[in-house]
């Protein structure tokens, strides 16, 4: 019987680890991209209709952002955490002044949408 109450407790700690990663995009605005993204045309069925590049160029973040998300080479996207909306803000005085915001995030995924950052990087 002690083998079956050990037995989930340790399956429990050995799946943490696999929400840990290192993560990479762009930094938008996650406001305007959720925005953005809901915002369908009833002929725009399909994903390839949309121009994403103009997507991320128009919701890329400005000083006043509070709010990021990066958005996955497959168009979805992950809100940060409230220190990663920190880290974010920091990180975007260093890029300049530019159209698209790549990153590399390391982290948790706290839910299937939110990510914890340990850390951000951009990449240039």
């Amino acid at each position: 019987m002690r083998r079956v109450r050990l037995s989930p407790a340790l399956l429990f700690l050995f799946s943490m680890p696999v929400f840990a990663g290192t993560w990479n995009g762009v930094l938008v605005d996650s406001k305007c991209y959720a925005v953005a993204q809901g915002n369908t045309n009833a002929q725009e069925t399909h994903p390839a209709s949309r121009d994403s590049n103009l997507i991320l160029r128009h919701c890329s973040p400005t000083a006043k952002t509070s709010a990021f998300a990066l958005v996955l080479h497959d168009g979805s996207a992950l809100m940060l955490d409230h220190s990663g909306n920190r880290k974010a803000s920091e990180e975007l005085s260093t890029f300049g002044n530019r159209s698209r915001y790549p990153v590399d995030i390391t982290g948790e995924l706290i839910d299937k949408s939110t990510l914890k950052v340990e850390s951000m990087s951009a990449v240039k």
